[in-house]
Order: structure tokens, then C-alpha cells, then sequence
């Protein structure tokens, strides 16, 4: 997964058909183990019919489960290697 820009920290998330969303405030839920180590977040995204931010709303959402890791700091494009 890219990010929209080198010194970005958001994933570019565009396909040629429509993007895919953050569905909205709350809706990240942190993943703990049972001792309560934060091992992950869960993320969910709606997907968008058109270009940003003219798109259409669908019925369509994907979870998107990250795990948590400090963001890597050499200048790359790339986001996170562990991202499903």
C-alpha cells in the first residue's frame, strides 16, 4: 500500500472505478491481546463510485486490520507491509 504522497501518513486508497473511504469518526477500534497490548487496529472503509471528492456513496465496506507499528521513517512511499 502507497501513501497519497511521500511525506504523507494516509494510504492512497483509488482504483480506476472509485476509492475507498474511512467510513467516519469512531469507527477504529484499537486490538488488544488479553493483557492489553495494542497489537493492531481495525479500520472501516466505505467504497466510493467516481473521483474524489465527487464520488458516490455504495452499500460496499471493507474492514481493513493494520497491525501496530511505529510508521517507518526512510523516506519511502510505501505505508505498512502488515495491512489486510
Amino acid at each position: 500500500m502507497d501513501r497519497k504522497s511521500p511525506e504523507a501518513s494516509e494510504p492512497n486508497r483509488v482504483i480506476r472505478v472509485g476509492y475507498w473511504e474511512d467510513a467516519g469518526s469512531g469507527t477504529d477500534k484499537v486490538i488488544t491481546t488479553a493483557g492489553r497490548k495494542v497489537v493492531g487496529i481495525k479500520k472501516a472503509l466505505v467504497f466510493h463510485v467516481g473521483n474524489a471528492p465527487n464520488g458516490t456513496k455504495t452499500n460496499w465496506i471493507m474492514h481493513e486490520y493494520r497491525l501496530f507499528e511505529p510508521p517507518p521513517n526512510n523516506g519511502s512511499s510505501k505505508l505498512d507491509d502488515w495491512i489486510l
